[in-house]
């Protein structure tokens, strides 16, 4: 076919050097009657033709006819059996519900590169206008450039073909030619998708050319081409229901989340303060998880409403964040913090004695003399320079209670005793602790 190309173009010299390339080939392999049709077309000889005879007795012309067209009909019946077949499995694939959607291409392709034979099957999604390589089924890829022609191409052209070698069209779609390799394709097809007359993706079939192709060169078909435009288009709306269900997952979990999460400070509210303990009292029935002992901080902001008061509910909402940060890094990875109500918190520290929920105590004031009461925090607020008297300046007070079992209940006894603390305090000296001991 190139030679043919390369005389009609009158480059006669390319299209010996393809003849002879040729007919090195055929000889290194073996293919003998090749080379002879080669050779009599390089130098423009007559090839002589051989007479075979068949050992044919008692058959005539009408029986030969007969069979052909039987052969024919089984043939037919062969390729739709394979695609009713191939369709079964591909729904029996796509309906899957527990796969993610790269599983869903990766499967796929897979499916139809094994039932089709093919070499090399691209999926291309459109994204943002520009073409993305979302998945390859074997060894050959196509680089950005290529994409970019290969896709503008069927923005043009947005209709699906198969070609083979020996079609004229074949040189024609130059994009395809030359991204797969002129020299190494046998049969090639290619589904583009489109949603209200844009490109949205496509994939592109490939069968190549083999060393040992001899007479059993498979070719893609029309019929083919069919089944690969129905299954692309259940492909994509299955990916469309798995991205749907996804968002629908992740709209779930944030709804979950902002139910047991405090909207300003992202600490636990008394829903999830709730539900990390009984969560965790449920794997100590099931034998999950050891029962342990946990400590409770229970606090409380001095002069909030002073604050509030003097520099407004923004400067308090700032306020709020610090102390709750604060109150994080206290707790690093020894526990958790809940906002318990307004200017309340918690600190919980599970499998943590009395003596360190006091040392947690005492670093939570260290930190706050570090911030200077959060003077800077409030000057930042207001943009301007704020003077405020001891007195007056936001602390905490802390009430301690320790529990022997980490459960609801003793939780409950616990969080009594540190409340009945930090009353104590805050009706004496304010920011300061004081612990529940029996």
């Amino acid at each position: 076919e190139q030679a043919d190309l390369y005389e009609k173009q009158h480059e006669y010299r390319k299209a010996r050097e393809i003849l002879e390339s040729c007919m090195e080939f055929c000889a290194s392999k073996g293919y003998k009657h090749k080379e002879e049709i080669i050779f009599a077309r390089l130098h423009r000889k007559n090839l002589i033709a051989k007479y075979v005879p068949l050992p044919l007795t008692d058959v005539n012309k009408y029986q030969i006819e007969d069979l052909g067209q039987l052969a024919e009909m089984e043939m037919m019946l062969a390729d739709k059996t394979k695609g009713i077949d191939f369709l079964v499995a591909w729904q029996e694939l796509i309906n899957k519900e527990n796969y993610s959607a790269e599983d869903v291409i990766a499967n796929s392709l897979m499916m139809i590169q094994n039932n089709y034979n093919l070499d090399n099957i691209f999926y291309v999604e459109i994204v943002d206008r520009k073409p993305v390589l979302r998945h390859v089924c074997g060894s050959r890829s196509i680089n950005e450039e290529q994409l970019e022609e290969i896709t503008s191409y069927l923005t043009r052209h947005k209709k699906e073909f198969v070609v083979s070698r020996y079609d004229r069209e074949f040189y024609e779609l130059i994009p395809f030619v030359s991204a797969l390799g002129v020299n190494n394709i046998v049969s090639f097809g290619c589904v583009p998708l489109s949603v209200d007359d844009e490109l949205t993706g496509y994939i592109i079939a490939v069968i190549e050319l083999h060393d040992n192709m001899t007479n059993n060169i498979t070719f893609l078909d029309r019929n083919d081409i069919t089944i690969f435009k129905f299954a692309l288009r259940q492909l994509t709306d299955t990916l469309y229901r798995l991205k749907a269900r996804d968002a629908i997952s992740q709209m779930n979990r944030k709804l979950q989340q902002s139910a047991v999460t405090d909207l300003l400070t992202g600490l636990l509210n008394r829903q999830g303060f709730a539900k990390q303990v009984d969560d965790y009292e449920t794997l100590v029935n099931k034998g999950k998880k050891k029962d342990i002992c946990a400590t409770v901080l229970y606090m409380d902001l001095d002069n909030f409403k002073i604050c509030n008061d003097t520099f407004g509910h923004a400067v308090g909402d700032v306020i709020l964040i610090a102390f709750s940060r604060l109150f994080e890094r206290v707790a690093g990875n020894k526990g958790y913090v809940v906002r318990y109500g307004g200017d309340e918190f918690l600190m919980i520290l599970p499998g943590h004695t009395l003596e360190e929920g006091i040392e947690a105590a005492k670093e939570i004031y260290r930190e706050i003399a570090a911030h200077n009461n959060f003077i800077e925090e409030i000057e930042a607020a207001v943009k301007g320079t704020v003077t405020v008297s001891d007195n007056h300046r936001v602390s905490c007070s802390i009430g301690i209670a320790s529990m022997s079992s980490y459960n609801r209940d003793s939780m409950d006894v616990a969080l009594k005793h540190a409340d009945s603390k930090l009353y104590a305090v805050k009706k004496s000296e304010k920011s300061r602790y004081s612990a529940w001991t029996e």
